[in-house]
């Protein structure tokens, strides 16, 4: 996916939980501060979810580009904005939970992305349903990609 279609994904999905103009505003400005072009190559992820922090909903976005995870959670009230280089990851984890049947069909009821970083291994968590198994294991598989370039 390039930056552009990413940056209209995850206004679409910020407009859904109606921010404050304030929020809205910040995540503006968190965006231009990125200074990535638009038809550049991005690995993304976006979510809407419960908003850990605060009540009401959040929309959490993973995004790695140009060197760097961009960790954004923005909420109704509030906008959290965490960068990391690629080059601090430690470990990436992936875990996933599933129905204790043997036989087809297996259902996956939750998948999470663990994102290990800097010397004191601080970690980025991305949980959501199985449905979106296929789509964290790509973002793994060209993380790692990435660091080992």
């Amino acid at each position: 996916m390039n930056a552009k279609e990413y940056f209209e994904k995850l206004k679409q999905q910020v407009g859904t939980i109606t921010p404050t103009k304030t929020t809205y505003f910040l995540l503006e400005n968190v965006i231009q501060s990125l200074e990535i072009s638009n038809d550049e190559d991005v690995i993304q992820f976006v979510q809407i979810i419960k908003d850990p922090l605060y009540d009401g909903l959040a929309v959490e976005s993973f995004l790695a580009c140009k060197g760097f995870i961009h960790d954004i959670i923005i909420g109704v009230e509030s906008l959290r904005y965490n960068t990391v280089p690629l080059n601090s990851v430690r470990r990436i984890a992936f875990h996933t939970s599933s129905t204790k049947s043997d036989t087809p069909p297996i259902v996956l009821y939750s998948v999470q992305l663990q994102i290990n970083y800097g010397s004191d291994q601080q970690v980025f968590h991305y949980n959501t349903s199985g449905e979106k198994f296929t789509e964290l294991l790509s973002i793994k598989k060209q993380i790692i990609q990435l660091i080992s370039k």
